[in-house]
C-alpha cells in the first residue's frame, strides 16, 4: 500500500505544498516497503505525515477504492500513527531536517479538521523547530550546498505560510519576526531543474512550474506580513484617524504582489493546464482578499474623510468575486486533486464583508449575486444530506468549511439573520433613492455591531501611531484599489468539461 499513498500524495498535494523533492524522497518510500521494521524514527515519521497528507487530500469517494477504508477512520488512524511517530523521533527536541519536514506538510493537511487553537499551538512549535534548526537564515550564508540551501529555503517558506494563515485565522501576530529573517524565497523551477550534488542552481522560469502554485503562496505571505506591522494611522487636528499614509503602504505591498504575478504567473499563460488555471483563479482570489484585508480594520471607525462609495463598490465586488472564485474551485472538476486545500482556507474576509454589506444592501444585481454566493457556501458547506433545514441555512460545525467551534460561528449567523432581515423589511426597489450611487460616505456607526471571534479582526489593531504626521490634513479619503490581472483574463470556464484523475 506505501506506492499506493505515494501516488496521491504526489498528484495531490505535492504540486501545491512544495516541501519535498520528489526525487530524493521516492527512493527513500519504495526502500521503506522492503524494509518497514528496520526504519530510522525519522523516517518513520516522514513516511506517516505522507499517508496523513495522501488521505486528507483524496476526495472521501475515492478513499475506499484507493485505500480500503473510509476517510474518517483514515484521518483518525494516521493522525493517531503520525502523533506517535513523531514523538518516537523526539519532535520536541529535534532538529532533524527531515523531521521537520515531516512536521510541516502534517501541519498543512492538519487544517482540514483540526481546530483554531491547536493549529496556532502548533504553528509556534513548527516555528521553533525550523529557528533551532537555522532555517530562517540563508543557506548560502553557511556555505551550504546550492540543493541544500534551495530546499531549506522552501521548508522555511512554507512554514512562513502556516504562521500568516495561523495569524490571520486566530486574530494575533504572527510568530514570526521579519527582521530576523534572511531565507531567501525559493525559486519558480520545475523539480527535474533541481539535481542533488549540483554545483550552481538553474535560472529561475517563467509561466508554468511544478513551483507555481508555492510561489504565489510564499509572495502573499510575505505581502501579507508585510501589511501587518504597518500602523493603522494616525490622529490629525480634527481628533479624528487619518489613513492615507497607511493606505498608501498597503497598496504598495499589494502593488508589488501584482507585479510579482505579473512577471511570473501571468508572462506566460497556459490557460489549457488545469495546475496553471487553478493557480491563476487562486493568484486572484488572494490579490482581492489583500484589499478587504488592507480596508477591514476601517470599516466601523471614525475616519477622517470617510470611506467612498466608490471604494465600498470595490470592496464588495471583490468580496463577491472571492467567494464565487472560490466556490468555483471547490466544485470545479479539473481542479478536483487539488480542491482540499481550498476547503481548508474558507475565505471568511469576504464572506464577513459580503453579509456586512447586505445588512445595508437589500437591491440590485450584485446584491443579487452576493446572495446568491452565500446560499452556494451554505448549501456546499453542509457535510450529510440528511442536515436540518437550520442547519442547511447557516453556518455551523456541520460544515466541509472551516473548523471554527460553535460559538465562533455564533457572530457569522448574527450577521446572517440581521442580512435576512434588512432584506425581508426593505421596500420595494422603486422606492429606495440614492442608496449606493451617490457620494456618500460610510462611517464607522452605519454598519452592524460584529462582535465575534478575533479571527474576524486584523491584527493591525494594535498597532495604532497616536502621532499626528505634518502630511495629514482633512479631506476626502482617496480610493487606492486598482483591477487584478485576471480581469481581462481568458473564460476560466473553458476548463469545466475537462476531467483529472487521482
Amino acid at each position: 500500500m506505501i506506492p499506493v499513498y505515494w501516488h496521491a500524495y504526489k498528484n495531490n498535494f505535492d504540486l501545491v505544498v512544495k516541501v519535498l523533492h520528489v526525487g530524493t524522497i521516492e527512493p527513500l518510500v519504495f526502500a521503506a516497503v522492503e524494509s518497514v521494521e528496520h526504519l530510522a524514527a525519522s523516517t518513520e515519521a516522514l513516511l506517516f505525515a505522507i499517508y496523513f497528507c495522501a488521505v486528507v487530500s483524496t476526495p472521501a469517494e475515492r478513499c475506499i477504492d484507493l485505500f480500503g477504508y473510509g476517510k474518517d477512520e483514515l484521518f483518525a488512524r494516521y493522525t493517531f500513527a503520525a502523533q506517535q511517530a513523531f514523538t518516537k523521533a523526539g519532535l520536541l527536541e529535534s532538529d532533524e531536517f527531515i523531521v521537520v519536514q515531516a512536521f510541516t506538510i502534517y501541519l498543512t493537511a492538519l487544517r482540514f479538521r483540526s481546530s483554531l487553537k491547536p493549529l496556532w499551538t502548533l504553528t509556534a512549535l513548527a516555528v521553533r523547530l525550523a529557528q533551532n534548526a537555522g532555517l530562517h537564515r540563508d543557506g548560502s550564508a553557511f556555505n551550504l550546498p546550492p540543493f541544500e540551501s534551495e530546499l531549506r529555503r522552501r521548508l522555511w517558506w512554507n512554514i512562513r505560510v502556516i504562521d500568516s494563515r495561523a495569524s490571520e485565522d486566530s486574530g494575533y501576530d504572527s510568530a514570526i519576526r521579519l527582521e530576523n529573517c534572511t531565507t531567501r524565497k525559493p525559486l519558480n523551477v520545475n523539480h527535474a531543474d533541481l539535481i542533488p550534488g549540483m554545483d550552481v542552481l538553474p535560472p529561475e522560469r517563467t509561466g508554468c512550474t511544478d513551483m507555481l502554485f508555492s510561489i504565489i503562496r510564499f509572495e502573499a505571505a510575505e505581502a501579507s506580513e508585510q501589511m501587518q506591522v504597518i500602523p493603522m494611522g494616525s490622529f490629525g487636528p480634527c481628533g479624528k484617524l487619518h489613513i492615507a499614509n497607511s493606505l498608501e503602504k498597503k497598496a504598495q505591498c499589494i502593488a508589488n504582489y501584482q507585479k510579482r504575478l505579473q512577471q511570473v504567473v501571468f508572462a506566460e499563460a497556459s490557460p489549457d493546464n488545469p495546475f496553471y488555471w487553478y493557480t491563476a483563479i487562486v493568484a486572484r482570489i488572494i490579490l482581492s482578499k489583500l484589499w478587504l484585508i488592507a480596508y477591514h480594520p476601517y470599516l466601523r471607525l471614525d475616519i477622517c474623510g470617510g470611506i467612498s462609495a466608490e471604494t465600498r463598490e470595490a470592496l464588495f465586488s471583490k468580496a463577491i468575486c472571492i467567494v464565487e472564485s472560490q466556490l468555483l474551485l471547490y466544485t470545479g472538476g479539473p481542479t478536483q486533486n487539488w480542491s482540499w486545500l481550498c476547503v481548508t482556507h474558507v475565505q471568511w474576509y469576504a464572506i464577513t464583508y459580503i453579509l456586512v454589506e447586505l445588512c445595508r444592501r437589500t437591491h440590485g444585481e450584485r446584491v443579487e449575486a452576493a446572495w446568491k454566493a452565500v446560499k452556494a457556501v451554505l448549501q456546499f458547506g453542509t457535510k450529510t444530506p440528511s442536515a436540518s433545514n437550520q442547519q442547511r441555512e447557516e453556518f455551523s460545525t456541520n460544515t466541509q468549511l472551516g473548523v471554527l467551534d460553535e460559538s465562533e460561528y455564533q457572530p457569522l449567523n448574527k450577521l446572517l439573520a440581521a442580512a435576512r432581515l434588512a432584506r425581508a423589511n426593505a421596500p420595494p426597489q422603486h422606492q429606495q433613492t440614492g442608496e449606493l450611487g451617490d457620494d456618500s460616505v460610510v462611517r464607522g456607526d452605519t454598519y452592524p455591531v460584529f462582535e465575534g471571534h478575533e479571527s474576524f479582526t486584523v491584527n493591525q489593531s494594535l498597532h495604532m501611531d497616536q502621532r499626528a504626521e505634518a502630511s495629514n490634513f482633512c479631506a476626502p479619503l482617496h480610493s487606492y484599489i486598482f483591477n487584478d490581472p485576471l480581469e481581462a483574463s481568458p473564460d476560466w470556464g473553458s476548463l469545466t468539461s475537462q476531467e483529472t484523475h487521482t
